[in-house]
């Protein structure tokens, strides 16, 4: 940091608090909260910026530095006696008890989380711990009547929970996991009724000799995403004691949610109010009413809240370039990826004023920090994304809105509505239809049990489109496109994935590159658009070049094995990024569109890389097989009038032996290829153009080259896949690759 004290010490309270972390002063102390940790630097520059963020958190609270702190909140205790006989919802609630009286949202608001136990699990300590946390959390134990027309809370006494056994031990190992699946969807679909009981339900399911999944299901009403986070740190905590005989290691919670509700009704009003509502209308002043998406379908009158998710992979080297992007801009990864999805929803609608929702946490309180209850808020993130604007201009935009957005993000949503939205048309989300959220997986600790996070299958969609990322400890990034079915294709959104893949490729692969001009279309969009230009059919379902067909695949299996040889296997994604870097040195070299380029390696999972290498630079390979006589190697590249050959550490000898001068020999195994790259060169090839050479036997005379042509390649392929069954399911899921690169058949067995 470069400025004052006080104005470094401003500008890292900013960026911590818009990475979602939670600063307050109690007594002379200066405390934090943060789920996934601090950086050893961040901690490090927070302990020596301690004074000024004291001094101006104190002047939040107390008022003094209106310009700093638009809205100041109330830091009085929340728990104070007596409570009203009769305690209300608290304003985010009462949304939700509204929407659920339409009888329309079905199961979009039940809420469901589940962890594998692996390990000898002591069933009386788990009860027992599932019991406290009931007796420790009133959320846990509340139900919401109607009383005289208003919605109301009511805390039933504690009793221990109702836990709900299944044993899959007898289902086949092969259909347990889609077993389990099925229970739990079951779960989640199970109607409540708000007014009867908690609309909770737990789940314990044997898998396993020494293997459960323990499943929270509970509607959104009573629980958010930071709850779970807390349910599940505390059983752990609770359990082990437990299980030792100890009593429960756990201080009792500071407050309660009805706490909460009575302070946020209390202290959300008056001049205060009106801060915040005066900057959200001023904010949100002639935005669109709706995002124009292209829909497969009408929007129905009313919403359906079905939908599905396609999920997808961030490798490590991507999410290490967009890091390195933020951090030039003094932007988080997160604030990076939330400029990427604006402008994926901008080329994709065509729309330059885009706001899309973000939902927040609102534990502000330091003493709601460990309560369990519905504290989530949602901020309407609009940016502008008109005229010559570069990505990283976006990025710093987009930093500047979120820091003003968690500035004055107490207001609730359906508050705002009202304000600015009262007679909003009721077939769609108002304000925003596109939601982004972007979490840090806290660690699972539950004593001497392996604990593994259940991926729970969705099957409700509460808005049109929502673009869900999490963070892993491996430093890749897993996500997933959540979509309403009532308006999408699972095609059309998985196409979407590979827009995004491609777009956020783009932004890092260069310096200045302009929001309007970086690529969103990958291969298969590009075919589809010259497709359709041409007035016919499109070849491949929209595929152009050959090896666009494996980049097709690489979209949604990243982490799937795609070439196996030796007991030495390849993932698709490390694949499409080793030949992405084969394919940049190619292109150096002169390598282009039409091109021959030798290939001679041995049988392995390099053949393929140096293949697709070859192909993504737009060149076309000719197939020189290691095991063929020298004296035929020789004459296919003179004839070819190859000026580059491909090969490996193995055969790199021969390979300099038969070309001639000038010749230049690539190595696909060497280090530096073999490290991949994120980004390729983006050389778009044309149907009509070379992707390999084969030579005939020369039985008849002198071997002749044979060019086989993309759009030729890639029908036979198809053709293949539509008889017998492709990646997805079918003869052709795997495929033994016994013949030579030489004969056209081992295009059939490697794509």
């Amino acid at each position: 940091m470069t400025g004052s004290p006080q104005t470094d010490a401003r500008r890292l309270l900013d960026e911590l608090r818009a990475d979602g972390v939670r600063l307050w002063v109690h007594g002379d102390r200066l405390r934090y909260r943060a789920l996934d940790g601090l950086s050893a630097a961040r901690t490090a520059a927070l302990r020596e910026a301690k004074a000024e963020i004291t001094d101006l958190l104190r002047a939040e609270t107390d008022g003094t530095d209106r310009a700093s702190a638009p809205a100041p909140r109330d830091r009085r205790p929340l728990a104070r006696a007596p409570r009203p006989d009769t305690v209300p919802l608290s304003l985010g609630q009462e949304g939700l008890w509204f929407l659920d009286r339409t009888g329309e949202t079905g199961a979009a608001y039940h809420e469901q989380s589940a962890v594998r136990l692996r390990g000898t699990l002591d069933e009386p300590a788990l009860v027992a711990a599932l019991t406290e946390l009931v007796g420790r959390h009133e959320a846990l134990r509340t139900r919401y009547p109607d009383v005289d027309g208003v919605p109301r809370q009511t805390v039933e006494p504690a009793s221990p929970p109702a836990l709900q056994r299944h044993d899959l031990t007898a289902v086949p190992s092969a259909g347990r996991d889609e077993a389990l699946r099925a229970l739990l969807r079951t779960a989640a679909a199970a109607p409540v009724d708000l007014a009867d009981r908690c609309p909770m339900s737990l789940q314990l399911v044997r898998t396993g000799e020494r293997e459960h999944v323990l499943a929270v299901t509970a509607h959104h009403i009573m629980i958010d995403g930071t709850s779970f986070d807390v349910l599940f740190r505390e059983l752990g905590l609770l359990y082990d004691a437990f299980r030792r005989g100890e009593p429960s290691p756990l201080p009792e919670p500071a407050a309660q949610y009805a706490d909460f509700a009575l302070w946020q009704r209390e202290t959300l009003s008056g001049d205060r109010l009106r801060t915040l509502l005066d900057y959200w209308t001023g904010r949100l002043e002639g935005a669109p009413a709706a995002l124009d998406m292209p829909f497969d379908r009408t929007r129905p009158a009313t919403p359906g809240f079905r939908g599905d998710v396609v999920r997808f992979t961030l490798p490590a080297p991507l999410v290490a370039s967009l890091t390195a992007l933020g951090r030039r801009n003094d932007a988080t990864p997160f604030m990076v990826l939330l400029a990427a999805f604006q402008t994926l929803l901008s080329r994709w609608c065509g729309e330059d004023d885009i706001s899309v929702g973000l939902p927040v946490d609102g534990r502000d309180h330091p003493d709601a920090e460990h309560v369990v209850g519905y504290f989530l808020n949602t901020l309407v993130l609009r940016s502008d994304l008109s005229g010559p604007l570069t990505f990283d201009a976006l990025v710093r935009q987009v930093r500047g809105n979120l820091i003003a957005a968690y500035d004055h993000r107490d207001l609730p949503f359906g508050r705002l509505v009202q304000e600015i939205a009262p007679g909003a048309r009721t077939d769609h989300q108002p304000l925003f239809q596109a939601l982004f959220t972007y979490l840090a997986e806290s660690e699972l600790r539950m004593g001497d049990l392996d604990l593994e996070r259940v991926d729970v299958s969705e099957s409700t969609a509460k808005f049109d489109l929502s673009l869900l990322l999490s963070e892993t400890p491996s430093g890749r990034i897993e996500g997933g496109f959540e979509f309403s079915t009532d308006l999408f294709d699972r095609s059309s959104v998985e196409r979407l994935v590979g827009l995004f893949t491609v777009l956020l490729e783009g932004v890092v692969g260069g310096v200045d590159v302009r929001v309007g001009e970086v690529a969103v279309l990958d291969g298969v969009g590009r075919g589809e658009v010259v497709g359709f230009g041409d007035g016919g059919g499109v070849v491949g379902g929209g595929v152009v070049g050959l090896h666009e067909l494996f980049e097709r695949r690489v979209v949604g299996c990243r982490d799937v094995v795609a070439v196996e040889c030796g007991g030495v296997g390849v993932r698709y994604g490390e694949l499409d990024g080793w030949a992405n870097a084969v394919a940049l040195r190619l292109v150096g070299l002169g390598v282009g569109v039409d091109c021959l380029v030798g290939l001679c390696v041995s049988r392995g999972v390099g053949m393929v890389a140096g293949m697709l290498g070859v192909l993504k630079a737009g060149a076309g390979y000719v197939p020189l097989d290691p095991g063929y006589p020298v004296e035929r190697l020789r004459f296919m590249a003179a004839d070819s009038g190859v000026g580059v050959v491909v090969c490996d550490a193995s055969v790199r000898g021969v390979v300099e032996g038969l070309v001639g001068p000038g010749v230049v020999v690539v190595c696909v195994d060497e280090e530096g290829l073999r490290a991949g790259s994120v980004v390729g060169p983006g050389v778009e090839v044309f149907s009509g153009g070379a992707a390999y050479c084969i030579y005939t036997s020369g039985s008849t005379g002198v071997p002749k080259g044979v060019v086989l042509s993309h759009g030729s390649a890639v029908a036979f392929v198809e053709w293949a896949v539509s008889v017998f069954g492709g990646v997805g399911g079918g003869l052709l899921s795997r495929v033994l690759g016994s013949t030579s690169v030489c004969f056209d058949l081992s295009v059939f067995e490697v794509f």
